[in-house]
């Protein structure tokens, strides 16, 4: 490389100075050219760092009147930073073709692609690498970069003109709406995308269906846009990005977006210029463990069904209700419960719950004390009724704003026999100081919220959004929307001094319900089966606002 770039820097090490370390003294020099701990042990590396005009390593230690030279090679450092392989399929003297495996951001690639150039120049007139269009870290596929500004205008044009064709293939939620092979019509709703074939369809637990589809753009909208566009037609893109849907078996395996095909004329020769490739392996492995999981539970069902004496060949548990509501029962803490669709069916998360307020008892060496429990949106009365199967010498009241749902509760504390310890009354959240049952100080207060923002509605499952009900599922505009409303509604008169609290928080947001009750004592969080952290145990003080 030539001395353009070169960056020389010549230094006296004063006595302030004495006994620093060579490389520490070299950053704080020039750190805007230096930039990085990395850098400068490569630059020792290459022999650049000279003391005294002799190589040194990066501990030397100066002393004063040292003479410290820096010829730091601008061009080594950054092919050094990257040294990621591109690989490249076509080059020539005015474009550059080449293929982004998914995880890079399109900057970082750029940064890198002219290192795995032929000439490891080749952009006229010092060009910045540029891509035509973009393309995400996520997304995997084509990348036409042009080399001189000639080529660079020439593909703007063709761009505009609708001569650039990009195929991106997608895997999104839900079955098409048309046959195999036929056209999805999305030109109407957005008209840089010329055509969408609907290439496959199977089976999924979670969503139903799984369609593979292949968009073909011919304007300047990309990924982005695509994501967009198919979250707004209810068949999200598979993945963990924005704009798309993640099904349980693909939280680490990424976006399932890729663009597989680019097409346009070359913008010199005007010759036809084809790329193609065929879809990431991971495509077809998550729809065959789709299909397999499916067929494994379908099975699973109509046994159980059979089992129950319930007259039934087939099961779709992608489309039809939930087995729960089907048999009128699930298994909560080792107990059977009557469900409809008045109630949320138990999950085994929120065993955790129970286990908290089992646990808190037994810690607290509260068993031989009379024990008040109040469940707030008690729903079949699963949590409360299996803590007061546990702790023989509690009492409870369960709350719920669905009268269908307490009606389910009380023939539930019918079937267990504990009639006579519970009491069911219809109530609301944000109104607990209202409920004449209620002025009374309890121990121990329960809590499963709803908790699912609204605008997460189409991200569940089908079972989930299609028959579960939604005043139990959604909370508002947050998820913290149901427990600001519980710290505001819980006073003192409700709970007694030094009472308890337990919530369930849903995954991720434990920490910010514990904010929320930031003026409680905060006791402990408990994991779930997935040794996520699924609830909080919280203990009510004279300190506690209740203002």
């Amino acid at each position: 490389m030539d001395d353009q770039n070169i960056v020389y820097r010549c230094w006296t090490v004063t006595k302030e100075e004495t006994n620093s370390r060579a490389s520490i003294f070299v950053r704080a020099k020039i750190p805007d050219v230096v930039t990085s701990r990395l850098a400068v042990h490569r630059s020792f590396k290459r022999g650049e760092v000279l003391v005294n005009k002799e190589k040194v390593l990066p501990p030397k230690i100066l002393i004063e009147g040292d003479l410290v030279e820096l010829k730091f090679n601008t061009y080594e450092a950054k092919k050094a930073k990257n040294s990621t392989p591109i690989e490249i399929l076509y080059e020539d003297e005015f474009i550059c073709v080449s293929w982004k495996a998914p995880g890079m951001n399109i900057t970082s690639f750029l940064e890198a692609l002219p290192f795995s150039m032929a000439d490891c120049v080749g952009f006229q007139n010092d060009m910045k690498p540029k891509s035509l269009y973009e393309l995400e870290k996520a997304t995997v596929g084509w990348v036409l970069v042009p080399k001189t500004i000639e080529a660079q205008n020439k593909l703007n044009e063709n761009l505009k003109a609708a001569l650039v064709r990009r195929t991106y293939r997608a895997l999104v939620h839900g079955k098409i709406e048309c046959e195999v092979g036929e056209e999805y019509p999305v030109t109407s709703k957005e008209p840089d995308f010329e055509s969408c074939k609907h290439v496959s369809f199977c089976r999924s637990n979670s969503a139903g269906y799984l369609s593979t589809v292949d968009i073909c753009s011919i304007g300047v909208s990309g990924g982005a846009t695509l994501r967009k566009l198919f979250e707004k037609l209810e068949h999200p893109v598979v993945g963990n990005n924005s704009y798309t849907k993640q099904l349980k078996s693909s939280r680490d395996k990424g976006m399932f977006l890729c663009l597989l095909k680019l097409e346009f004329p070359h913008p010199i020769t005007n010759q036809p210029m084809l790329f193609f490739r065929d879809e990431p392996h991971k495509f077809e492995a998550m729809r065959q463990r789709e299909i397999r999981f499916y067929e494994k539970r379908k099975l699973q069902y109509i046994e159980e069904l059979q089992k129950n004496n319930v007259d039934v060949v087939e099961y779709d548990p992608g489309t039809e209700m939930p087995v729960a509501y089907m048999l009128g029962y699930k298994e909560f803490c080792g107990l059977k419960f009557h469900v409809t669709p008045a109630t949320l069916i138990p999950r085994l998360s929120t065993e955790a719950l129970v286990t908290a307020a089992i646990e808190l008892v037994e810690s607290r060496k509260m068993e031989q004390l009379p024990i008040k429990i109040l469940d707030l949106g008690t729903g079949s009365g699963c949590i409360l009724l299996s803590c007061m199967n546990k702790i023989q010498n509690s009492t409870g009241y369960g709350v719920d704003i669905s009268l269908e749902a307490l009606e389910v509760a009380k023939k539930n504390a019918e079937t267990l026999g504990m009639t006579d310890r519970v009491e069911f009354v219809a109530g609301d959240f944000s109104k607990l100081q209202e409920i004449e049952q209620l002025k009374q100080s309890f121990d121990i207060i329960l809590c499963n919220p709803p908790y699912i923002p609204e605008d997460k509605a189409k991200k569940l499952d089908f079972g989930v959004s299609e028959f579960e009900p939604h005043e139990a599922l959604f909370c508002g505009e947050t998820s913290l929307t149901s427990y600001q409303m519980l710290h505001a509604s819980i006073k003192g008169q409700i709970i007694a001094p030094n009472g308890y609290l337990i919530l369930e928080a849903g995954s991720g947001t434990a920490e910010q319900v514990k904010e929320v009750f930031n003026d409680w004592d905060f006791i402990k969080f408990h994991k779930d089966h997935h040794e996520i952290d699924r609830c909080l145990v919280f203990q009510y003080s004279t300190n506690t606002n209740d203002l």
